[in-house]
């Protein structure tokens, strides 16, 4: 009897490892905003393997030009934890995604920076400013991300938005 326990167990163990081994490779395949989800908010196994993927397997160099179209540091800070932000951001940066890079979408070209700033996302814009984000850019009005929060402040007062004026006001000037 206890030989056959044993033999179950063994097989058990393999079958769980051999899906585990499946899940991660189908993983790798999916894209790149599934397997950041997944890592920020999935089951602990899950989110695991999900990150597994994420950080072995991508950005690719397309997924890279696609960021940097879309003020791509974007994808990093909309997670639900700072720590994976921050984890997130490092791996993009150091594969290629530049922090200032604006949305070709619009005529404004907003950074990442500036559309956190407006969100009055306090912890997302001292994550992009620890990575290097550039407070001194000026939008297609000649306008600086602190300039439009400090207009959004004053027609419609919140305390997000008071807290990323503390943050950037200090940066917001070039330093000569």
């Amino acid at each position: 009897m206890k030989k056959a326990v044993r033999w179950t167990l063994g097989l058990a163990g393999v079958s769980a490892v051999a899906a585990a081994a499946y899940v991660v490779h189908d993983l790798r395949s999916s894209p790149l905003w599934f397997l950041q989800s997944c890592a920020d908010t999935a089951y602990a196994p899950v989110a695991w393997a999900c990150e597994q993927a994420l950080f072995s397997q991508h950005p690719t160099p397309q997924e890279l030009g696609q960021m940097n179209q879309r003020a791509g540091a974007l994808f990093a800070v909309h997670q639900v934890k700072e720590a994976n932000a921050r984890r997130l951001l490092a791996h993009y940066i150091k594969a290629g995604l530049n922090i200032n890079a604006g949305d070709q979408r619009n005529g404004q070209r907003w950074t990442a920076l500036r559309m956190v700033a407006l969100d009055g996302d306090a912890a997302g814009v001292r994550v992009l400013l620890d990575f290097g984000a550039d407070a001194t850019l000026k939008d297609a009005d000649g306008k600086t991300a602190a300039d439009l929060v400090r207009e959004r402040h004053a027609k419609h007062p919140t305390p997000g938005l008071a807290e990323v004026l503390e943050l950037l006001e200090p940066r917001a000037t070039p330093s000569a």
